[in-house]
């Protein structure tokens, strides 16, 4: 029931709202009522807020289930990730590096991208960079993908990372050295997070 709730639950969302949900123990024969059941779901969003407002509703389909079943819930969750406090200054020297290094990329994108990652969390705390960096993929190649893994094993793909690498440690150096880029990065950062 649970399961079914979630599932309706997922044409209410926002359209860029997701709900991964994977039941990984559960009866292995068909004519029994287990005696425990364990699910797994992942619940993304493009803010920290809507993330747990979310997340309370899934957890509300969850507590119904065990209710309509008379069953008991146990809900256990783990770290949320927070939204990512982009740095100009930071993202503009590396967009610099790149391109000192012969590589073309946006300095900073206003477009929010679905996914997750714990570098938000960092970035409320220091100045970060958290660089994408395309590689060639076939057609409708995603990320998490088996297309997508062998675009990454290539000799292609290396030779970007290794650039990337490059322009992540220029870019941290200027800003140990360069008294002015700190300044710029140390003011974008707490404007930044102000308003995060």
């Amino acid at each position: 029931m649970a399961y079914n709730g979630i599932s309706m639950l997922r044409q209410q969302i926002r359209t860029d709202e997701r709900i991964h949900g994977a039941i990984i123990q559960a009866p292995t024969a068909t004519n029994s009522i287990p005696e425990l059941t364990c699910t797994k779901y992942t619940i993304r969003s493009r803010t920290i807020e809507r993330t747990r407002a979310l997340g309370a509703r899934v957890k509300k389909c969850l507590e119904a289930g065990a209710l309509a079943t008379e069953c008991s819930v146990d809900i256990e969750e783990t770290q949320i990730y927070a939204d990512l406090v982009v740095n100009p200054p930071l993202c503009g020297c590396f967009q610099e590096c790149m391109s000192d290094l012969g590589e073309t990329i946006l300095s900073h994108d206003e477009l929010l991208m679905a996914g997750s990652t714990d570098q938000g969390n960092v970035s409320l705390i220091v100045p970060a960079l958290h660089g994408l960096i395309g590689i060639p993929v076939s057609d409708g190649a995603k990320n998490q993908t088996r297309q997508f893994t062998a675009a990454a094993a290539t000799d292609e793909a290396h030779r970007r990372m290794i650039i990337a690498g490059k322009a992540m440690a220029m870019s941290g150096w200027r800003l140990l050295v360069d008294d002015d880029f700190f300044g710029m990065t140390s003011v974008a950062f707490a404007e930044m997070k102000n308003t995060a």
